[in-house]
């Protein structure tokens, strides 16, 4: 749903109808949308049950676009595990209005409680620096002290980051080269490894 309708009575009647358990976080000052909305169904439950060995959690690169006066824009995101066939198979879907550590925390609380407590041995995600954080920050939040989970980065995002960074900086050398001759090419040459060096230290 790329237009989700001027209010939530939509979305909640459609989670409703199709028998989603879902939890909300509102606006300190209750508005038309909810900041946060994680739903989960009886077959998301029982995937994630069997096989909460490896939690993904995955942001959708579509944007939700929101109707309402606010002008808010809600982002998808969906947490899933590998199966006994080594596909991927639902265990939850968010929908949120902020990206930073605060939100992607209380998505992985709400989550957490919508299914019944159960910790995941291992978290897979994005290596962005908000969802690093909210990923630390967890071991200090009441449902789960005491207990342990690792959170490694998907290398397959790793690696379109750093691909992105060597064609960004790619060009830029090409086009030093072609104007300036050795010194541009060691220019673009220091350009390129300046790119993967941030990238790394981001």
């Amino acid at each position: 749903l790329y237009q989700i309708g001027y209010d939530f009575t939509f979305v909640e009647a459609f989670l409703k109808e199709n028998r989603y358990s879902f939890k909300l976080d509102w606006s300190e000052i209750r508005g038309a949308y909810p900041k946060r909305i994680v739903a989960v169904s009886e077959s998301m439950k029982r995937n994630y049950r069997q096989y909460r060995d490896l939690l993904r959690f995955d942001i959708v690169d579509a944007v939700i676009k929101n109707r309402i006066d606010t002008g808010k824009r809600y982002r998808c995101a969906i947490f899933s595990v590998i199966d006994c066939s080594n596909r991927i198979v639902l265990a939850a879907i968010a929908m949120y209005s902020e990206e930073s550590e605060e939100s992607y925390s209380r998505l992985f609380e709400m989550f957490v409680e919508k299914q019944d407590g159960l910790l995941p041995d291992i978290i897979l995600s994005d290596c962005s620096t908000p969802i690093l954080k909210a990923v630390g920050s967890l071991r200090d939040k009441p449902q789960f002290l005491g207990k342990q989970f690792t959170h490694i980065y998907d290398p397959q995002l790793i690696v379109k980051k750093f691909d992105k960074a060597l064609r960004i900086q790619e060009v830029s050398f090409l086009h030093g080269f072609g104007s300036n001759g050795q010194t541009s090419q060691h220019n673009g040459l220091i350009e390129v490894s300046a790119g993967i060096r941030q990238m790394h230290e981001g």
